[in-house]
């Protein structure tokens, strides 16, 4: 009889893996992570799919077109008093209203330079008070001060406050008047203004403002090949007129760990109808946050001059621009920029959208990152009743920009307000820091087309404990 003999693949068992066994384990890790990119760009296709239909559905960023008309033609020095005039069937705030500071009250005309400050959400422009107002008179410029549409607004004094905070700014104006488009279209008006009042322009920005200060700046600075004549005739001539970009804790992205979800759901219902689209959202914040913001009173001017109380629905509008504005071409601009902001800012994202989007700016000849991390508000630096500690040093930072800049004349001989900051070895006073930060660039084609992407170091911004979760919106 002739003996058995077993095959190798029977003889070897146990011993060493079968194909089948090594096709397995490589093809399963294979699987998985091409199951995982293949998700990764359908939500990328779908991201740009859903941004497209929700411009058709409910557009609300003013279209090219739009831009054109609004900045064709300036505004006549002596007209422009009466073009901001509040109207006096919609009463405001004294302090909270649109204002023309003349660098010589006396003669009212151009100056080279002219200051533009947009204020940040459920604000008004005394958050600037005094930096914004020192830096114009440094720059012996025009000042102007918008209001965002819904802020400021008169509403009824609150029992047991002082006669110094008055009337408080009524909340339902939020809801009723701070909408998308109108935000966006008060932004191209004080830029309108601010076109009229000086040769060039410098876009001063807080929060919310800031975001919009950078739409404008890569509004007039991008690329308009694609625009119509008429169009292109309009926008081309006014790139050299913007002179430089001020930012103070820009509202690219809130901070709250939950911001990337709500976004993206409450942007994802705007493609709904009208009537149901309105409904949906306003239940869905209003079961996420509760029906009303309520934040605590600091002191008089905070109570007077901030919008303390309002329906959270009016936090939709927010989002809604903070959604739009995601998409905007940081690496067009190409002028002197200054980003100042606290990494530790509770209500915006500073740590990883503001400073990703200022790594996405185009190659500016100074663009600037300072970090403050001291202060009575982490996130309103510049303002007198909010963080009294930090103007003096905000003030100085925008000043030796402005001077290294060569917008401003000679400093004076003694120090501006009492206050002297020293740069040293790349530190200003010894304690913050000034950043000068260039892209290296192997190949400036393929590095500029880099910037163009969404700024940002992935969808959720990091939180220490799940209590995070929880904490209630700044705003």
């Amino acid at each position: 009889m002739w003996p058995v003999q077993k095959s190798p693949a029977v003889a070897s068992r146990g011993s060493i893996a079968t194909p089948t066994v090594v096709s397995v384990a490589v093809l399963f890790p294979l699987a998985a992570f091409g199951t995982v990119e293949a998700i990764l760009h359908l939500k990328k296709y779908f991201g740009r799919t859903l941004r497209k239909l929700i411009s058709i559905v409910d557009p609300v960023v003013p279209s090219a077109e739009v831009i054109a008309d609004t900045l064709s033609s300036e505004i006549p020095i002596e007209d422009l008093e009466q073009h901001v005039q509040e109207e006096a069937s919609n009463p405001v705030i004294d302090g909270a209203e649109k204002c023309i500071h003349w660098f010589d009250p006396n003669c009212k005309q151009k100056t080279p330079i002219c200051v533009v400050f947009f204020h940040g959400w459920s604000a008004c422009r005394q958050e600037g008070r005094p930096v914004i107002g020192r830096i114009a008179k440094h720059l012996q410029a025009n000042l102007y001060c918008g209001r965002l549409p819904g802020h400021g607004r008169q509403g009824t004094t609150k029992p047991g406050w002082s006669s110094n905070s008055k009337m408080a700014p009524d909340g339902q104006a939020l809801m009723n008047e701070a909408k998308p488009r109108e935000l966006f279209m008060s932004a191209l008006d004080s830029l309108r203004v601010g076109l009229s009042l000086g040769d060039r322009v410098v876009l001063a920005g807080i929060s919310t403002g800031g975001a919009l200060a950078t739409w404008l700046a890569s509004l007039l600075l991008s690329d308009h090949d694609g625009a119509s004549e008429k169009e292109q005739k309009t926008l081309e001539p006014l790139r050299e007129k913007i002179a430089s970009l001020i930012l103070i804790s820009p509202a690219y992205a809130l901070s709250h760990p939950l911001y990337p979800v709500l976004k993206h759901s409450f942007a994802a219902m705007r493609v709904l109808p009208g009537r149901l689209s309105h409904i949906a959202r306003t239940k869905l914040i209003q079961a996420a946050i509760g029906a009303e913001r309520n934040i605590p009173v600091v002191n008089d001017d905070h109570y007077r001059f901030s919008t303390l109380q309002y329906p959270s629905a009016a936090l939709l509008h927010l989002l809604d621009v903070l959604y739009e504005l995601e998409i905007v071409n940081h690496a067009s601009i190409t002028i002197p920029t200054l980003m100042i902001g606290n990494p530790q800012d509770p209500v915006v994202n500073f740590r990883v959208k503001a400073t990703n989007a200022f790594l996405k700016f185009g190659d500016a000849p100074n663009k600037v990152l300072y970090c403050l991390t001291r202060g009575e508000h982490q996130h309103i630096m510049s303002c007198e009743y909010q963080s009294p500690s930090t103007v003096d040093e905000v003030t100085e930072v925008i000043r030796l920009f402005l001077n290294t800049n060569s917008l401003a004349p000679p400093p004076p001989e003694t120090p501006y307000q009492d206050y002297e900051v020293t740069l040293e070895n790349g530190q200003l006073d010894g304690k913050r820091y000034m950043i000068d930060l260039e892209l290296e660039r192997t190949n400036e084609d393929d590095n500029s087309a880099a910037r163009r992407h969404s700024a940002g170091l992935g969808n959720f911004s990091s939180f220490p404990s799940f209590g995070e979760l929880s904490r209630p919106l700044e705003f």
